[in-house]
């Protein structure tokens, strides 16, 4: 097989992977009456080493990340830790608002409900925030591969653009970006929700750091991003009830 080739069918495999996880779910709310089918060679995340005959928060890992200690339970575990303790990220699933796992909805029924007709399940993203360059740097970079850009005026105390992809002849919607700042200036955080004719559930992903750790969180567009600030503060407030050492 040629390079080309197997590049191609890495990239299919990872399409395939995304779309089992998404549509999948979790084990817990489809084992009623469809077990979950893995593709061949996938590696299921986390938190399929539920116990289901066991509490579900006590089934738990203790990681460290940014020089902070989590006890995360695994259900809420939706990426392939490391071995041992020290992380070099964290991929976290929630229902949004509430920030429950999907294992703790009661059935399928309740599944569907909130995936297909609410679309409440979201993501949230840990990384050191050493490892990246500044907002001022990444949006920076970013405009360079813009095909336009629009200012859009202010919402909510955020300064909002309108991204365009494709040519600088024929520019496409791509995204609203939503830029927090401080009183120098300078970028503290991030909201792209995406939009455009090809975007049927517009979501956001929001991107902000507090103590040490760079947040990215996704949630629906409609629903959460008019109450931006409360999301940010709930995704804080659960990371912080999951860590070891009391907060300085």
């Amino acid at each position: 097989m040629n390079k080309k080739r197997k590049m191609k069918t890495k990239f299919i495999l990872a399409l395939a992977v995304a779309a089992a996880c998404l549509l999948a779910g979790g084990r817990y709310v489809l084992s009623e009456d469809a077990p979950l089918h893995l593709w061949p060679g996938m590696v299921p995340p986390e938190s399929h080493k539920v116990d289901e005959s066991k509490p579900l928060r006590a089934q738990t890992r203790t990681f460290e990340l940014a020089g902070r200690t989590f006890v995360i339970p695994i259900m809420y575990i939706d990426g392939h830790p490391k071995p041992g303790v020290h992380q070099d990220d964290m991929l976290l699933k929630v229902i949004w608002p509430d920030m429950r796992a999907i294992y703790e909805l009661n059935n399928r029924q309740e599944y569907l409900q909130v995936h297909r007709k609410e679309r409440r399940i979201g993501w949230i993203l840990l990384e050191p925030a050493a490892i990246r360059p500044s907002f001022d740097v990444q949006i920076a970079s970013r405009r360079q591969y813009l095909a336009k850009e629009e200012p859009a005026g202010r919402f909510d105390g955020l300064e909002k653009y309108l991204w365009y992809n494709g040519s600088p002849k024929s520019p496409e919607l791509r995204s609203e970006m939503y830029l927090e700042s401080d009183e120098s200036g300078h970028i503290t955080g991030t909201i792209e929700c995406h939009v455009g004719p090809a975007v049927v559930v517009p979501g956001c992903s929001h991107r902000f750091i507090d103590r040490d750790l760079l947040y990215q969180i996704n949630y629906r567009m409609g629903p959460f991003f008019p109450q931006w600030r409360e999301q940010k503060s709930r995704a804080i407030e659960f990371i912080n009830r999951m860590e070891l050492t009391t907060p300085r």
